[in-house]
């Protein structure tokens, strides 16, 4: 599966608690788009969290109605968490890719390291070619 890599640097809160914490995630790995304005990514990742760590397994209408959304809504966005590499569809189940929140994001990380060897494998073939021409 192609997967989407975004993230941008920015300010770690000074006040530390969950809210602000899986903001921070949020905004950062830019699982929101501007056009979020109710922050649906962000409240269906903290509701998956919180059902994971009970020991609860979550379906796509349980998620639409605790958050009284619509199901297209959620739908759009879980698919968006999917292509990003944060979530996963289990049958009905949508689940974090890994065990935890940390694991998957090292997951994604390990993406983006394999993403980034194979563009250096590309980029030393197009250096070499270009060397060879211009000798």
């Amino acid at each position: 599966m192609q997967r989407e890599i975004y993230i941008k640097n920015i300010n770690i809160p000074i006040k530390k608690n969950l809210e602000e914490d899986l903001k921070t995630i949020v905004d950062s790995m830019l699982l929101s788009s501007g056009r979020d304005i109710e922050q649906t990514a962000y409240n269906i990742i903290k509701l998956i969290l919180e059902e994971t760590y009970k020991g609860n397994e979550i379906k796509t209408e349980t998620i639409s109605k605790k958050l009284n959304y619509p199901i297209a809504r959620i739908n759009h966005h879980i698919r968006r968490l999917t292509e990003l590499g944060i979530l996963y569809r289990e049958k009905r189940n949508i689940k974090l890719r890994k065990t935890t929140l940390k694991e998957t994001i090292e997951e994604i990380e390990r993406d983006a390291i394999r993403i980034f060897e194979d563009l250096k494998k590309i980029a030393e073939e197009v250096d070499k070619t270009l060397k060879e021409k211009y000798e």
